[in-house]
């Protein structure tokens, strides 16, 4: 995170220094009408030097760019961390909510729960009931093997067809019929 704005300003700084030596010898040699091979070997190296940190700007930018957006997309994760702790925060406190209603309800609902006694029936008796509500446990009379809607025919009666039959004729008790 650091190196890539360390190498950033650290080659602004040296291309800022290059600048302002060249500039300086510049100066110094439109002064001078004659120059010396030292002078020319010093200015050829700065100019160099100048030439070699500007092929690099375009790499230190680009990865300066990178960075940046590396650095704009973690900002974001860490919002988007904190938004999604924000909302666990609140479903677990909205669960321990009704975890404290559910245990007040069943202390409240533990001595009527625990006052209903159900009858326990045996298998006779539940057979018996059934008998009595459906009239038997046979297949109905209009039954037929042969036919070539037996497919179509249960063997026994569904539920659905025991209510409706129970309903019609309690039906026709009730109106007397």
């Amino acid at each position: 995170m650091n190196s890539a704005v360390h190498r950033a300003q650290s080659w602004l700084n040296d291309f800022r220094t290059s600048c302002q030596e060249l500039f300086q010898v510049v100066l110094e040699e439109t002064r001078q009408v004659s120059r010396s091979p030292s002078e020319a070997s010093k200015l050829e190296s700065r100019l160099s030097h100048l030439v070699t940190l500007q092929s690099q700007l375009y790499s230190i930018m680009e990865d300066l760019e990178k960075h940046k957006e590396r650095q704009s997309y973690l900002e974001y994760l860490v919002q988007v961390e904190k938004d999604l702790d924000n909302r666990i925060a609140s479903v677990l406190e909205k669960l321990l909510q009704a975890l404290g209603r559910l245990h007040v309800t069943l202390e409240e609902t533990q001595p009527v729960l625990q006052s209903l006694s159900l009858p326990k029936s045996t298998l006779s008796e539940i057979l018996s009931f059934a008998v009595r509500i459906t009239g038997s446990l046979s297949a109905p009379t209009n039954y037929q093997e042969e036919s070539l809607d037996a497919a179509h025919f249960a063997p026994a009666p569904t539920e659905e067809m025991i209510r409706e039959s129970k309903m019609a004729q309690w039906n026709m008790n009730e109106m007397n019929i």
